[in-house]
């Protein structure tokens, strides 16, 4: 059963005097600070952050998702959602995103040494959630395999290569053994198992933090951080912290006097909004709210407004890339479905009466007076929704549809049929829209279609095999399909009302031909691959082979051994490595890292490795750039001969010294 906020009570100061126990207790807010949320510029982004202090497991971040609308937030950083970042709760967190909001995105962090699939609750964790205009112009994002911060990058143009946002959530400065399966308790063992023989969570995450904002800015990124970093901007941990990366407060820097505190039970600012001077120079207003205005019971929400043109040097009006148009209404039938959309949509929403309503009060009013501006400005942007999602939806693909077979199609369709299907088994819904209407494209009745996991993922795989098929031998069926369509495209395109229809079928068999030809060619030049769509990482970093005595090491995505010291009565293995696949029958064990060998203090080694599942596209990327990134260091890593003197001086850095020379030369 999931426990409810208590935010009243924490409104209540416990400052009560033992003898008088009937005193009332004190009414404790935060007060607002800076700018309001109010109103917004057309030409402005609004980034904001808060300690949400747990999203609800049940609806994840619908309550974050209202306060963004409340507010008309862009980006909203969230801390400590309390959620385990598992695939079922991101995808319930998305869907709820783009039914709020078209085409926005999500990111969560959570620990992945304590993912449990099952278990919506975890300590700590980040999150960033975005509106579809971020989505379109975000070009990285990133969740810590921790939990304790999310980044994404936005480009820009010009000068501004992009800005950074990113999310931090800094534990509280406790002892970890205090709370066993706290935030803290959870870093410390996860960087434990990292190597770090006596990790601080809180040193560790500013260090990292900055070695991320320090490589976006050598890329030319402009970094925006927030977040709850439970200590004073003016500790010494935070004060380096900001002169390190040339960061400043943005709200004490735009505005006039102290910020308040952020934190019901402190006196103290906890929570900041830290960018550089670009960012600063970038901001036209920034604040924080009263307390009951966010989401969290405790944290008060902070935000920042950016000019946009200022930030990423171009306006929000503007499209970074111009489209080609892609409809025309030359197309009669085309020109007759998008007229019907746009008619249907209106009399849905009443826009006609809407208009006609308008107009009286324009005239009868005699002046446009502010409230009859807005309600012109809202009628005009939903003819604008309208206008684009019915052309949009009569347009089709950019290679035009009439290029596909039916054959094509209806496997296409089927492969659509079966992913919806798995997302509605995966999340325990109702068959959504998506479901009903491919079923009935594919003519598969619903009661036929079960809700045993197994057997939808088999479906899928078996759509995808004949998607395939249809796709190799797509070129032939269109050929003869084609020739049922030429007389429609002569009559309905008004450039080829002149043509003979033979030669618009020549011309459109030999596109389709040549199109087959070219898979061909691409398909003998390059072998078939599947999609990586999952993998299993281990959750131990040292396992024994007792068969072969060797002791193995999991490091960035590999698998390295370690070969015994026999000359030694101990169990001492040497510290040098060499990668290797482990077998089977792995056990894991203790060790003991020394200077000079790896010493195993496990006495009877019996523990079966763990492992999990990763199957997130972001992990998945995550860990094949680390895996690959540690496989080309190996040789400065382990310090082959030509990392080391002399070679390292004979070799130089490109291998393209004098005596190097010289060498080839004779």
């Amino acid at each position: 059963m999931m426990t409810p906020r208590r935010n009243i009570l924490d409104f209540y100061s416990t400052d009560r005097q033992q003898n008088d126990p009937e005193r009332p207790r004190e009414l404790l807010t935060i007060p607002p600070f800076g700018a309001t949320t109010i109103a917004k510029r057309p030409q402005d982004i609004r980034i904001a952050n808060q300690n949400v202090n747990g999203c609800d497991p049940i609806r994840p971040c619908v309550k974050e998702l209202e306060t963004m609308q409340r507010n008309t937030i862009d980006i909203l950083g969230i801390n400590e959602t309390k959620l385990s970042a598992t695939n079922s709760i991101a995808a319930r967190v998305q869907s709820s995103a783009r039914q709020m909001f078209p085409n926005s995105a999500t990111i969560l962090s959570s620990s992945l040494d304590h993912l449990v699939q099952d278990q919506p609750r975890l300590p700590g964790g980040t999150g960033l959630l975005y509106l579809g205009t971020i989505n379109c112009r975000s070009h990285q994002r990133h969740a810590d395999p921790l939990g304790r911060f999310t980044y994404i990058t936005i480009q820009g143009r010009g000068d501004c290569n992009g800005i950074l946002v990113m999310t931090v959530y800094r534990v509280v400065a406790e002892p970890s053994h205090r709370r066993p399966t706290g935030a803290a308790a959870q870093q410390h063992d996860a960087l434990r198992k990292r190597g770090k023989k006596t990790p601080v969570p809180r040193q560790q995450v500013l260090s990292d933090v900055s070695k991320v904002i320090k490589a976006k800015q050598r890329e030319g990124y402009h970094p925006l951080i927030m977040g709850d970093f439970n200590d004073e901007i003016s500790s010494s941990a935070m004060t380096e912290f900001l002169r390190d990366n040339g960061l400043q407060d943005i709200l004490d820097e735009t505005n006039d006097g102290k910020p308040p505190r952020t934190f019901l039970r402190s006196n103290n600012r906890l929570d900041f909004m830290l960018g550089d001077q670009h960012i600063v120079d970038a901001t036209t207003k920034s604040g924080s709210l009263l307390l009951t205005e966010g989401d969290g019971p405790d944290h008060a929400l902070q935000f920042v407004d950016l000019d946009m043109t200022t930030l990423l040097q171009y306006s929000p009006e503007n499209p970074m890339r111009v489209q080609p148009r892609q409809f025309s209404l030359s197309n009669p039938k085309k020109a007759h479905s998008f007229t019907s959309r746009v008619r249907d949509q209106m009399n849905h929403q009443n826009l006609f009466q809407q208009i006609i309503d308008l107009r009286d009060s324009l005239e009868n009013s005699g002046s446009a007076s502010p409230t009859l501006i807005d309600e012109y400005e809202k009628i005009d942007q939903q003819l604008t929704r309208i206008f684009i999602s019915s052309a949009d939806a009569v347009r089709g693909p950019k290679d035009g549809r009439f290029q596909r077979s039916p054959a094509l199609i209806q496997a296409g369709r089927s492969c659509t049929l079966w992913r919806a299907v798995l997302f509605c088994i995966t999340n325990g819904i109702n068959w959504t829209r998506t479901v009903v209407e491919q079923a009935a494209l594919t003519k598969l009745p619903l009661d036929s279609i079960s809700r045993d996991k197994p057997k939808a993922k088999i479906e899928l795989q078996k759509a995808r095999e004949r998607y395939n098929e249809a796709k190799k031998k797509d070129g032939e069926l269109r050929a003869k399909w084609l020739e049922e369509q030429a007389d429609y495209h002569q009559m309905s395109n008004m450039d080829n009302i002149t043509k003979d229809p033979a030669s618009i079928l020549k011309g459109m068999i030999a596109r389709a031909e040549q199109k087959q030809r070219d898979n061909r060619l691409a398909r003998a030049w390059k072998d078939d691959h599947s999609p990586l769509m999952s993998t299993s990482i281990p959750n131990e970093r040292w396992t024994y082979d007792a068969n072969a005595d060797e002791l193995f090491e999991f490091d960035s995505g590999l698998f390295y051994v370690h070969y015994r010291i026999h000359h030694t009565a101990a169990r001492k293995y040497s510290r040098l490595r060499t990668s290797k696949k482990p077998p089977s029958s792995i056990s894991v064990v203790d060790v003991n890292v020394t200077v000079e060998h790896i010493i195993v203090t496990t006495e009877t080694p019996n523990a079966a490795i763990s492992w999990t599942e990763i199957d997130n596209k972001s992990d998945l990327e995550s860990w094949l750039l680390k895996r690959n990134k540690k496989h080309l260091q190996q040789v400065y890593d382990e310090e082959r001969p030509p990392t080391r003197e002399p070679l390292r001086s004979i070799l130089g850095e490109y291998g393209t010294t004098d005596k190097v020379m010289r060498i080839l030369d004779i």
